[in-house]
């Protein structure tokens, strides 16, 4: 398995998220934008990052064969979205995110809407919510993530 960024406590004291960096260091993404898989034994991967095919390989490894159930997207800038679709072709897993963030990036996917749940692979799951600039966010430590209109953040 490559090294990645290690793993974080969602606040349940299990271990259910791992950062994983991409090689992309810039102004705006320093070190390079992070990839999260959140779960244990079944993983939802948050913002697959950029179309990088050495990046995707990296994520495939810390998966090493796990289902992953949802690619979720915060927003639509390509170091966050532009590996989307490489990833839900690699992992099978339906892309997720808000209407615009859908629009800005052309994906085809599921759109999440006020008040809409995500379940999160494994025993823990995190709530989530909009920014006003339509980015998701998530709070640990629940079962689902929850959407929630756009400008509040849950």
């Amino acid at each position: 398995m490559p090294p990645t960024d290690g793993p974080a406590d969602a606040g349940t004291g299990s271990t259910v998220t791992e950062a994983i960096t991409a090689p992309n260091p810039g102004p705006l993404t320093l070190d390079g934008t992070r990839t999260w898989l959140v779960g244990t034994e079944r993983f939802v991967l948050i913002d697959p990052g950029p179309a990088l095919p050495e990046h995707l390989a990296r994520v495939q490894a810390v998966v090493d064969g796990r289902p992953v159930d949802a690619i979720l997207l915060t927003h639509a800038h390509s170091d966050h979205a532009g590996g989307a679709s490489a990833a839900a072709t690699a992992f099978g897993a339906p892309v997720m995110a808000a209407p615009d963030t859908l629009g800005r990036t052309g994906l085809a996917g599921l759109v999440l809407r006020d008040g809409d749940t995500v379940p999160v692979g494994g025993p823990d799951s995190w709530p989530g919510g909009w920014l006003p600039a339509r980015h998701v966010v998530w709070l640990p430590p629940m079962r689902h993530w929850r959407i929630g209109t756009r400008g509040s953040a849950v």
